[in-house]
């Protein structure tokens, strides 16, 4: 089936992965944009696009995805001819094709993970009209509606077993006054590129289980063949990271050059490695070890010179040794973004993500929000050493941990952290929790796409010097 897919910045992530899984999976996947991500760009050109072309191929469906999926299921609508239903659960996404014949769906790429989305999808694809009379009636009456703009004439009917009359709605109970009160939705997390300290771990972890000796190298997805071909039996050399860019070095023959992505994935294994399955974009293997790399954003091979441009587009890493903080000062002290954006933009500094940034920031009190002009040089160089240590820490225990000795559980007698992502920490993630230090609520907002997280009193705003 032809698939016509569009999103915003906040569904990049997912479309790619997604146009990955449609091929994979024997679809035509057109991916109508956006093809570079860019967090200021806007929802309507891609989604229109990818909504008129489903809407001119009778035959084919249509994906739009954004932060929640309303802005693009409302640009798919207005297109004639579509109808987009909005995807929340997986009822929601077979019910859009059986009751609705939508020909659309959308997806809120910030309020699934990557398994939910893609478990929509596959089920919106293989979910048939069902031609219901009720409910071909129904859609026609929209039809109608949309090439006259007359309002349909209402139909009498009785209750029947076909269309059985709704349940009532019974609120989850009381609030203030006596007025009910909607229950509430978790907010859910974004997912998230693996930061720093993640690439360069598997850089060392291809090391000490490939380097030295032939590896087999092959292509199970089919997207990577070409070039699996050309590294097949030859050895590996050295390995490199740079922020979250991977190099697997062969030698004359070029870098193979990784970026996981929001939802690339890196996993070793003894030999012989399991039959592999049709995600797997990479597969190394030699006498004791295979690894398998599926969904990542990059898989290319490139050769030495295009390796040097990247990274000589990547800003200073913590954790390279081979230079310091200077050059992203030089950046950051004459900007006017707020240093929590900065900290993020690789550009400025590299491997540093969503993590780090929000506790590196809490670490030395700095207000997120606090234009990059007005740290100071002493703040930053206070920064940029703490970066340094906590992300060879990151490496050497491959996990985050920020707390210092005095505010770990067993030094102040509360709970240890429950979080899937591991590690002891003061704010990520811990939104409407209270603070560890000062008992402070901590907020989160969206910045940049990416949520953030601050305590409001330990990062308490300040004036800019001099004023």
């Amino acid at each position: 089936m032809r698939v016509y897919l569009g999103s915003d910045h906040a569904g990049y992530e997912l479309k790619n992965h997604l146009v990955e899984w449609l091929g994979a999976h024997g679809h035509e996947a057109v991916d109508c944009g956006p093809h570079i991500y860019d967090a200021q760009d806007d929802y309507p050109p891609f989604c229109l696009r990818a909504a008129e072309k489903t809407a001119a191929d009778p035959d084919s469906l249509g994906i739009v995805i954004g932060g929640s999926g309303n802005g693009e299921q409302i640009a798919a609508n207005k297109v004639k001819g579509v109808r987009a239903a909005l995807a929340w659960s997986e009822q929601t996404a077979a019910l859009g094709r059986e009751h609705n014949n939508a020909n659309v769906v959308a997806i809120g790429g910030r309020m699934h993970t990557v398994e939910e989305s893609t478990k929509f999808v596959e089920i919106f694809l293989s979910t048939p009209y069902s031609n219901e009379e009720r409910h071909t009636r129904r859609i026609e009456m929209l039809s109608a509606y949309e090439n006259t703009g007359e309002l349909p004439r209402s139909r009498p009917t009785t209750p029947s077993r076909a269309d059985p009359a709704p349940t009532p709605c019974v609120p989850p109970g009381p609030g203030p006054g006596g007025t009910a009160m909607p229950t509430p939705v978790p907010r859910r997390e974004q997912p998230a590129v693996p930061e720093g300290h993640t690439i360069h771990r598997l850089a060392q972890d291809h090391a000490e289980r490939f380097v030295g000796a032939p590896v087999r190298v092959s292509s199970p997805q089919g997207k990577f063949s070409d070039s699996a071909a050309l590294l097949d039996g030859h050895a590996l050399t050295t390995t490199d990271a740079h922020g979250k860019h991977l190099f697997l070095g062969f030698g004359d023959t070029g870098w193979v050059h990784i970026h996981l992505g929001l939802f690339g994935k890196l996993g070793f294994g003894t030999a012989p490695p399991p039959p592999p399955t049709d995600t797997v974009r990479l597969r190394l293997v030699n006498a004791a070890h295979h690894a398998d790399l599926r969904g990542p954003t990059t898989c290319a091979l490139i050769t030495e010179p295009e390796k040097r441009a990247i990274h000589e587009r990547l800003g200073p890493d913590p954790l390279r040794g081979d230079e310091g903080g200077e050059r992203a000062w030089q950046r950051i002290s004459r900007s006017r973004t707020t240093v929590a954006a900065l900290l993020m933009d690789q550009k400025v500094i590299a491997g540093v993500g969503n993590v780090y940034r929000a506790e590196v920031l809490f670490r030395h009190g700095i207000d997120p929000y606090r234009a990059g002009k007005d740290l100071t040089r002493a703040e930053w160089d206070a920064i940029w050493a703490d970066l340094v240590e906590l992300m060879h820490e990151g490496v050497r225990h491959n996990r985050i941990d920020t707390v210092r000795p005095e505010h770990l559980p067993e030094a102040m007698g509360r709970p240890p952290r429950v979080d899937d992502h591991g590690g002891e920490v003061y704010v990520y993630r811990r939104a409407n929790l209270p603070c560890h230090i000062c008992g402070s609520e901590i907020r989160t907002a969206d910045l940049a796409a990416r949520n953030l997280f601050w305590c409001p009193r330990c990062q308490d705003p300040r004036p800019a010097p001099g004023t």
